[in-house]
């Protein structure tokens, strides 16, 4: 048996025991000040810099496990540093990735307006004096949705740039596109997909490169080969074929509930709206549904998180992609349009991204970890 499997079944057996609980208890008792107060070692505690707390007692500080378990305890100081200092940097990374993509679309724009490709203006878009404010707007949204895919990928940061910007380009630029097509009187609306890839390119890089390098210690090819080989063909056949047809479901279950409210404003061409027949929207959903998949799958095989901040993630994404995509294009819908379809795709994104985790996730196992060198190798 490798030794890495006995370390981690040995491991496992230990966490089972009641050995385990009462180093648990001890563990958080040692976390309280009170604790520490007691026995008069207050000054230990690693508040301070490792070298202000040599200053301080003229010895080390303690070690990992004792400031790990401290950190876990009743002290909130290193907590709170911590909590603040990723969400100053969540923040930047929205606002310079957000103008990042706002920018690159108008170069975009311009480039392939100049080479005689350029968008349709669709007719329910604001007036040009205030469709910078939407797009700005809409940019941001963008970022937002993005942030937690864009902190669990577990890969090197061209890597994460990468699926990123498939997750985008397919989620946002081409799925939606396809779906505002049928939905609107405008022609040529597929056109807008090339423009959209420049800035979602640029976004996606600016956001992987600003946010906290991932981890470092998980090899990339084991997970993928651990993520393949984890089931049968059989079982993966049935899983993607459940994965295909359930955005068409859930898309119309969803939409049966909502349809007696807006049906009468695409039937009437509100605001450039148009109604398509049935055929077409199922067909449209399927071809959405593998476009997502595609987008989807890689993201899930190198996850690196939980499987609920998983389905809280994507039903982020997905949610955002349709929401900010009226934003970017200056697209003025009915406040009763915007404030159903927006419950609505709420709602069906946060049942499709669990079922998506449900079907497609698999359990990471610990002998994925990247074993140091061997000496006698070198």
């Amino acid at each position: 048996m490798d030794d890495r499997l006995r370390l981690v079944i040995l491991r496992e057996r230990l966490r089972r025991s009641p050995l385990y609980s009462l180093f648990l208890l001890v563990r958080k008792a040692a976390g309280t000040r009170q604790f520490w107060a007691k026995f008069g070692l207050m000054k230990l505690l690693p508040e301070a810099s490792p070298a202000a707390h040599t200053r301080v007692t003229g010895s080390r500080p303690p070690g990992r496990m004792l400031r790990k378990a401290f950190t876990l305890g009743g002290s909130t100081i290193q907590k709170e540093k911590i909590l603040k200092k990723d969400n100053m940097r969540r923040g930047f990374a929205i606002l310079v990735s957000g103008i990042t993509f706002a920018v690159g679309l108008i170069i975009s724009r311009v480039f392939f307006y100049v080479v005689g490709f350029g968008a349709p203006r669709l007719p329910e878009q604001a007036p040009e004096a205030i469709a910078g404010f939407y797009l700005i707007a809409g940019s941001l949204v963008l970022s937002i949705g993005l942030v937690l895919i864009a902190e669990g990928i577990n890969t090197s940061f061209l890597v994460r740039w990468l699926l990123l910007d498939i997750f985008v380009f397919l989620g946002f630029a081409v799925s939606t596109t396809i779906e505002a097509s049928i939905y609107s009187s405008a022609t040529g609306m597929l056109s807008i997909i090339p423009v959209l890839l420049f800035p979602s390119t640029l976004a996606t890089g600016v956001l992987s490169q600003i946010l906290s390098p991932p981890a470092r210690n998980w090899n990339i090819r084991k997970q993928i080969s651990h993520f393949g080989n984890s089931r049968t063909f059989s079982e993966w056949g049935w899983r993607i074929v459940l994965a295909i047809v359930s955005f068409p479901v859930i898309y119309f279950i969803f939409g049966l509930i909502v349809a007696p409210i807006v049906t009468n404003y695409y039937a009437n061409g509100v605001s450039g709206l148009a109604l398509p027949s049935l055929s077409k929207i199922i067909q449209v959903q399927f071809i959405r549904s593998a476009i997502h998949l595609i987008a989807v799958v890689p993201i899930i095989a190198l996850w690196k998180g939980k499987r609920q901040h998983l389905v809280l993630a994507l039903a982020l994404a997905f949610f955002v992609f349709v929401f900010a995509y009226d934003l970017v294009f200056a697209i003025q819908t009915p406040i009763v349009l915007i404030f159903v379809h927006g419950v609505e795709v709420l709602a069906d994104s946060l049942v499709y991204a669990w079922v998506l985790v449900s079907l497609l996730m698999v359990y990471k196992s610990p002998l994925l970890e990247r074993s140091p060198p061997n000496p006698a190798s070198s």
